[in-house]
């Protein structure tokens, strides 16, 4: 349970976060580990995740039941669906003031403001849609992957979508989700460092967002001279051998305090790691860079290096000499995890954005 918050007025109805990444980033596999980070988490809130509807109740059943007992990762998206997710959690909030004592009761103490825990919560509303619908139009030969729309609510589930159907149209999928990525307020960026060493295309994806986003925004009756979303950037794949090399050479990566004492790279030093991943030659990644920090107020901005199995840990320990938990199957090439899955830094930019904008500063 966190210590008593400042009393404030409730917080709005309706926030919605959006989540996308270039195809291959991992964000079927990172919704699938949500579950399995609500459980370890030693956040303040005590946070759990559940399915609200019966399509999010079986995901969370099976992809559960891959990563932990099967030892497999989901396989990405490859049709629309919609799914919502609920996440619930607590919060000790300050009663509001006593009011001043009138004249009558000068000299009577005044009663002791008890502060209260109170259910905290916000609903993830996901859309999967395919990720090639935010390509340039000459990228046709790249693949598939989904884009996540996620909306939470303090007052219960708000139907974003009234049908996957309508995404099936001509030309109304690219229409329809930037409808959505318009009216969120917060945003997770998934950066693949791996993907992007081999692809090098990582701008190719994000900047058609950004850039039909910010139109769109622009046009609106919005005053501001940037975009104004809140943006958690996620590095993922901090389990991969060449991100965690890059990570422990460079001096970003220490020792998580809890167990199984396995590696991170803590979020004042990791937008500095991003920085370090995008010095590649032939990548464009560093105008990832340049381009959130130009579209978005760089305040709004928080960076958090994740991994949604974790790292190798026998018997509840990590050790260095051994310690990647992922390995690829001889017979059929097809990647499999080791040992237990301890995600790193998955819920934590959800509940960043949660609560930057449940409570503004």
């Amino acid at each position: 349970m966190t210590g008593p918050d400042p009393y404030t007025p409730p917080p709005p109805s309706q926030i919605r976060l959006g989540l996308w990444g270039p195809p291959g980033s991992g964000k079927t596999t990172y919704l699938a580990a949500l579950n399995l980070a609500a459980l370890r988490s030693k956040l303040p809130g005590n946070w759990t995740m559940n399915g609200a509807d019966p399509t999010a109740s079986e995901f969370i059943t099976e992809s559960t039941k891959q990563l932990v007992e099967l030892k497999t990762f989901p396989a990405a998206t490859e049709r629309h669906r919609s799914m919502m997710f609920k996440f619930t959690g607590e919060r000790a909030v300050a009663a509001p003031p006593a009011p001043k004592p009138t004249w009558r009761f000068r000299g009577v103490p005044a009663p002791v403001q008890v502060p209260s825990v109170e259910r905290d919560q916000f609903y993830l509303d996901v859309l999967d849609v395919p990720g090639v619908d935010f390509e340039h139009e000459s990228r046709t030969d790249r693949l598939d992957d989904d884009l996540l729309d996620l909306e939470y609510s303090d007052d219960g589930p708000i139907d974003a979508i009234d049908s996957a159907d309508e995404y099936d149209a001509p030309g109304g999928n690219r229409e329809k989700l930037l409808d959505h990525l318009q009216q969120c307020q917060g945003i997770v960026y998934l950066f693949d460092p791996d993907r992007d060493a081999r692809q090098g295309d990582s701008f190719s994806y994000f900047h058609p967002v950004l850039e039909q986003l910010a139109a769109r925004v622009m046009e609106s009756s919005y005053t501001g001279s940037r975009l104004p979303h809140r943006v958690a950037v996620c590095i993922t794949k901090f389990d991969d051998p060449t991100v965690y090399k890059a990570a422990y050479v460079g001096g970003f990566s220490s020792r998580d305090a809890n167990p199984p004492f396995a590696p991170v790279v803590r979020n004042g030093q990791a937008r500095e790691f991003f920085h370090r991943l995008c010095r590649s030659n032939h990548s464009n990644a560093d105008l990832v860079y340049e381009g959130l920090t130009k579209y978005f107020d760089d305040k709004n901005i928080e960076f958090f290096v994740t991994s949604a199995v974790g790292f190798h840990a026998p018997d509840g320990l990590f050790r260095s000499q051994d310690p990647f938990n992922v390995k690829r199957d001889p017979v059929d090439g097809r990647a499999r995890i080791r040992g237990k899955v301890h995600p790193i830094n998955v819920l934590e930019p959800l509940i960043w954005l949660h609560e930057s904008l449940r409570d503004p500063r």
